[in-house]
């Protein structure tokens, strides 16, 4: 009896494991297809190309249908139907080109301008645009929420891409960029991870093509290879064009500026500004994270010690802080407010006291205070000068301002008083030179907005 009963147990074990090993797979949802550009690996997870589990190769042209995309923007989780069975998995997004067709009516896949406008409704056809981009086509859109770059179809001011969908060739007319922010040399990778094999050490200051982005890296042309290179060591303009004409007037850095806020709003939802400082390389987009997250990463997302320009609050404070990283070696990011400094100092007739900074209804700033602490300063001037100046009023502002204009190496002729609260702004940067991790050497300047 008891074997019996032991063996009614077993199978009917078999038979449950039966009906799971059988019990089709939940079908995630379409939300469009893509073809792939070059031979590729689907990959289980997304944990990276080392000891991750390879699903199958798709070879280029072959066409995939798209579920989803991870949160960094690197990878799309796709179906590739092979002709011995299907699989599904991770594929590198620089390696997806969209095409115009949806395998699912339900939900609708609809694309989106920069500006917000349709430009794709997912049927085949290009919706009506309102907006002011310089094509119906997208070079930034969303599928249901998530954010893209690259192109839909048609021709846009970045190229002209083949979205025919049968033979998988994409000629794109790449932007041109420049190797920037690094001492010599950056990597040119495989694919679009730091553990990826080396393919060249491109040199600072050399020209590449391009072609696309994945997460944080973007994928190029340079000496007849293809590779990828992280986007913070590129400086391509595409955002902006940030340079103006030497003894270009006020009116005109002013509109530029301004212009230069809208396109990298666009770009970067965290962009609540823009600076541009004559006669420096200073021109970068004004970020804001509540974590201080820009610290460390650059607009685009990638960590690396040139980070970006922020600010500590949103919107305009009391006292606007704004902070960057004195990165001696390359001379970017904020390392040429000393050049200013140093100009003022000697009195050159060249000095620049005003700095044109797009951030609440202000474009145009100018010096009160400016002077640079030692390495043995206490670490309270920095609380004092930042944090702390954010809500100050009245009387605690008046006196926050004549403690900076009795610092000051410089007598400016704009004056600052309490009744200046939300036009005053204080920028931040690290000592000439480096002491050492803790040190309090600091450049500290002051501006009040004028128009």
């Amino acid at each position: 009896m008891k074997r019996t009963r032991i063996t009614r147990i077993l199978s009917l074990l078999a038979v449950v494991a039966m009906l799971v090993a059988y019990t089709p797979a939940f079908a995630e949802t379409v939300y469009a297809t893509g073809i792939v550009t070059t031979n590729t690996n689907l990959y289980q997870t997304v944990s990276g190309t080392t000891g991750n589990t390879v699903l199958c190769t798709i070879n280029s042209g072959g066409s995939v249908s798209i579920h989803s995309m991870t949160t960094n923007g690197a990878f799309y989780r796709v179906t590739v139907t092979t002709s011995s069975a299907s699989y599904t998995g991770y594929v590198a997004y620089a390696n997806i080109k969209l095409t115009t067709s949806t395998t699912t009516s339900s939900p609708t896949v609809a694309y989106y301008d920069v500006y917000g406008n349709p430009v794709y409704n997912g049927t085949g056809t290009t919706a009506s645009s309102s907006s002011s981009s310089s094509s119906s086509t997208a070079t930034e859109y969303y599928i249901n929420g998530v954010r893209h770059t690259g192109t839909v179809g048609g021709t846009t001011s970045t190229g002209t891409t083949d979205t025919t969908g049968t033979t998988g060739t994409t000629s794109t007319t790449g932007t041109t960029a420049t190797v920037v922010n690094c001492n010599e040399w950056v990597s040119l990778r495989q694919a679009a991870t730091s553990g990826s094999n080396r393919l060249a050490k491109i040199s600072k200051g050399t020209a590449v093509t391009v072609n696309g982005t994945s997460g944080s890296y973007s994928y190029v042309t340079v000496n007849g290879k293809n590779g990828y290179i992280l986007s913070s060591f590129l400086s391509t303009g595409s955002t902006s064009t940030t340079t103006v004409a030497a003894g270009a007037t006020s009116a005109t850095y002013a509109a530029q500026v301004l212009s230069n806020y809208t396109n990298s709003s666009l770009k970067y939802p965290d962009c609540v500004g823009y600076i541009m400082v004559p006669g420096t390389n200073i021109s970068h987009p004004i970020m804001f994270s509540s974590s201080l997250y820009y610290d460390t990463h650059t607009p685009d997302g990638a960590k690396t010690s040139a980070a970006s320009i922020y600010a500590y609050s949103n919107t305009l404070a009391n006292v606007t802080v704004v902070a960057g990283h004195n990165l001696r070696v390359s001379k970017t990011m904020f390392h040429a407010l000393h050049d200013v400094q140093n100009a003022l100092l000697s009195g050159s007739s060249s000095a620049n006291s005003t700095f044109y900074i797009k951030m609440g209804n202000y474009t145009t700033w100018q010096l009160f205070a400016m002077y640079e602490t030692k390495a043995t300063e206490p670490s309270s001037t920095l609380t004092y000068n930042t944090m702390n100046a954010i809500s100050l009023s009245g009387t605690d502002l008046a006196s926050w301002i004549n403690y900076q204009v009795g610092r000051s190496q410089v007598n400016f002729s704009t004056t600052a008083t309490s009744a200046d609260a939300g036009k005053l702004m204080v920028l931040v940067t690290c000592g000439d030179k480096y002491d050492s991790s803790t040190a309090q050497s600091r450049l500290y300047m002051f501006l009040k907005a004028v128009a």
